[in-house]
């Protein structure tokens, strides 16, 4: 089978920094005892605040350079835990030859969405840098879709498909309310489409923007007091 796709850019120079930075914090971490239980313990304690957060993770389907876009919403627990629900989706750009008949043939878009429960703990934190270990699981569909030949949207191959996306990110706080920050980590397809050809399993590298709700409203809150 043939593949068509448009060209994406794949950031490689982000890419590269969140290599550096992630090798340049890890080997700090060896100074740090770190006890995971005790931790999460401690951090679980209190009342939780809103957060929410975009990302963007470059990755590749069979190849083909490829964009998935994330909006995460959920709880934080002393802005070192967080837990929540995400909704992802595949970016525009990736083609495929789809034959209808013995004689004919359509290029369709491959198209991809998933609702994704996910959770993240900050395991190292200092001045305005931390690192983190997000992860997350995608429950969705993944589908061919083109136009036919009346101009009606055709959704075809459409099935469902599971996903696991462990990763380790890096994120730099500034102007106290907002971080932007630049990951690596890995999509592994637990359930696939069978209709669908393509190779799902990819390394991927995020870039992500978060704003912190809870330093926000009470800065707020103080200023309505005075």
């Amino acid at each position: 089978m043939r593949t068509f796709f448009y060209p994406v850019n794949p950031k490689p120079i982000f890419i590269a920094l969140a290599v550096v930075m992630l090798s340049g914090i890890c080997s700090r971490l060896h100074s740090q005892t770190i006890n995971l239980g005790d931790s999460l313990r401690y951090y679980f304690k209190g009342k939780p605040s809103v957060m929410i957060k975009t990302d963007g993770r470059y990755s590749f389907v069979t190849g083909s350079p490829a964009r998935v876009y994330g909006i995460k919403a959920g709880l934080s627990f002393n802005s070192r835990v967080y837990i929540g629900l995400s909704y992802n989706w595949l970016g525009k750009g990736v083609r495929r030859e789809l034959p209808l008949s013995s004689n004919e043939t359509v290029v369709a878009d491959l198209r991809y969405s998933s609702v994704a429960p996910f959770f993240e703990f900050i395991f190292y934190r200092k001045n305005h840098i931390s690192v983190s270990v997000p992860t997350q699981l995608g429950f969705g569909y993944i589908a061919h879709r083109y136009n036919s030949s009346n101009g009606d949207v055709i959704v075809a191959n459409r099935g469902f498909v599971l996903m696991y996306e462990p990763a380790m990110t890096i994120e730099h706080t500034f102007l106290k309310y907002f971080a932007l920050g630049a990951g690596i980590g890995y999509r592994l397809v637990l359930i696939g489409n069978k209709a669908v050809e393509d190779r799902l399993n990819s390394p991927t590298y995020l870039i992500r923007f978060k704003l912190d709700f809870k330093a926000l409203y009470g800065d707020i809150r103080g200023k309505d007091r005075d």
